[in-house]
């Protein structure tokens, strides 16, 4: 890992960009919406035409200004990367990250769903690959990710009772070995190209 990174940085940054993206993409509907009233649906009524143009004037700067900030998070997290990273994963990463919250979203509308709930967590896991290719290493799941991941609270113990250990080596390889159980082959092969475990805890 990039001796300039903690990981503790790069998941908190993946995760303020994973709801900057989200937040771009509800703002951009919603954007949508109000220039098809006015433009496509032609509403007639001139109250509300001048309350939807107030609206998209408001939603746009909102927009603007959410895109602004989505980039230079992904600009800081872009600094954090190792000489394996691949700048040219910037784009697929914010669509990765906008497959994964629709993915989220979808499995929202009904929790029972097990089709829908194992396509969201290939979707967590397609982010997670793109995001080590953008960065040049692979993050410790993000902890949200990682809750949502886990089917229970006795799992979850289990899982507390392994990394509950002084011994931070051993955090670690609990860890990572969950990681690697929830997310799939993906996170070894990428581990090993440009993670070096023994800097975790930098």
């Amino acid at each position: 890992m990039n001796s300039k990174s903690s990981v503790g940085l790069t998941e908190e940054l993946l995760t303020n960009l994973i709801n900057m993206t989200a937040l771009e993409y509800h703002y951009r509907i919603t954007f949508e919406k109000y220039y098809s009233l006015l433009n496509v649906k032609k509403v007639e009524d001139q109250a509300q035409r001048s309350y939807l143009y107030k609206k998209l004037a408001t939603t746009r700067e909102l927009l603007e200004r959410t895109t602004n900030q989505r980039r230079e998070v992904m600009s800081i997290l872009q600094s954090l990367a190792t000489e394996e990273a691949n700048a040219d994963m910037w784009c697929a990463t914010k669509h990765a990250a906008v497959s994964m919250i629709t993915a989220f979203e979808a499995w929202q509308v009904d929790l029972d769903n097990e089709v829908v709930a194992d396509y969201y967590h290939k979707s967590v896991e397609l982010f997670n690959m793109t995001v080590a290719e953008f960065l040049g290493f692979y993050p410790q799941p993000c902890s949200a990710c990682f809750a949502d991941a886990l089917e229970s609270q006795e799992e979850l113990n289990d899982l507390m009772d392994n990394v509950g250990d002084a011994d931070v080596a051993k955090s670690i390889a609990a860890v990572e070995k969950r990681a690697e159980e929830v997310f799939g082959g993906g996170y070894e092969s990428l581990l090993g190209k440009g993670q070096n475990t023994e800097n975790l805890s930098d």
